[in-house]
């Protein structure tokens, strides 16, 4: 399989980097401009570059792309890559609204073409252990987790200006909700939450109570104002378990009623995007269109989660 990455900004080459790792040949990239092109295929030894994005997608010897352009040009840019005839890694977000998702993944089907939001956390390798020890917690009664960082000069404006699809929700949140997923097998209901607003008018930080039926509770905090570890705690009927950080899991600590703490460590390998980039080459080779470690459904439920989760603020 011949790769093609869209977009040269700091994902793009961490991505490029960890198709090298995973012995994967990655042989073009397009951007906006040819000087930027040029650059990034000569950091990594590309055949081609392209100055503009239609003519990697026209490329016949792409056979899938990573798309690692700004949130708001993923639509466009999955949609000219499935019309034509490439399978689509694309980084999280995939679209910034439900609609737009869901028309992608209809494309996708339509051409039997593979189609993966970029959710790295989902393909990691103590998830198979940490599903084990879940179970040991008995009912799961409350999920607290939370994801801070602070932004500032160009990657201020990278992850917050509306017209590039900004803010923390769209930037961060999706780890926030996902590991929720991942935890309790479905999607939270939101409840109710806090939102503070930027400069440009994107949401900086924002509080977040969700719920399952059943009674489990969540609180969820995430910030790209203020550095916060990603320190994500479970509570059940038996137990708890805490990870010191949930977005690149390596570890957690299993604490059972009337039982020593048990530390459990798996390491996700060279790199984050490791497991991901496995699976999609996985899955392009058995002829599936989407993954069953995350599948279309939880993205599609993940990202009306999030426009639910919008459309409150607005109304506040």
């Amino acid at each position: 399989m011949k790769w093609g990455i869209m977009s040269t900004g700091n994902i793009a080459h961490q991505f490029a980097a960890a198709l090298k790792l995973a012995g994967q040949d990655l042989i073009a990239v397009s951007s906006r401009t040819q000087e930027s092109a040029d650059g990034f295929a000569g950091e990594f030894g590309l055949a081609k570059a392209y100055g503009n994005h239609a003519d990697l997608a026209a490329d016949g010897e792409v056979g899938l792309v990573y798309v690692a352009a700004p949130n708001l040009m993923h639509y466009e840019l999955v949609k000219l890559c499935l019309e034509n005839g490439k399978h689509v890694l694309c980084e999280k977000p995939l679209t910034t609204s439900y609609e737009e998702s869901r028309q992608l993944y209809a494309l996708a089907e339509e051409k039997h073409l593979f189609l993966l939001e970029g959710f790295w956390v989902a393909f990691l390798p103590i998830l198979a252990p940490l599903r084990e020890d879940l179970a040991a917690l008995g009912e799961i009664t409350g999920i607290d987790l939370q994801y801070g960082f602070i932004s500032s000069g160009p990657r201020r404006l990278t992850k917050l200006k509306p017209e590039l699809g900004g803010g923390a929700l769209m930037d961060i949140g999706i780890y926030c909700l996902g590991f929720l997923y991942l935890v309790k097998g479905e999607c939270p209901h939101y409840d109710r939450g806090t939102v503070e607003y930027c400069e440009y008018g994107t949401d900086e930080a924002c509080e977040m109570d969700l719920s399952w039926r059943g009674g489990t509770k969540a609180h969820a905090k995430l910030s790209v104002k203020e550095v916060m570890d990603r320190i994500a705690v479970i509570r059940g009927t038996r137990g708890r378990i805490e990870t010191p950080d949930f977005q690149h899991l390596e570890q957690y600590t299993l604490y059972l009623d009337g039982a020593e703490p048990k530390e459990v460590s798996l390491s996700k390998g060279n790199s984050a995007f490791e497991e991901e980039i496995r699976e999609a080459i996985r899955c392009v080779e058995s002829g599936q269109i989407t993954s069953p470690r995350y599948t279309s459904r939880m993205s599609l439920e993940l990202i009306r989660l999030m426009d639910e989760i919008r459309a409150d603020w607005k109304q506040a």
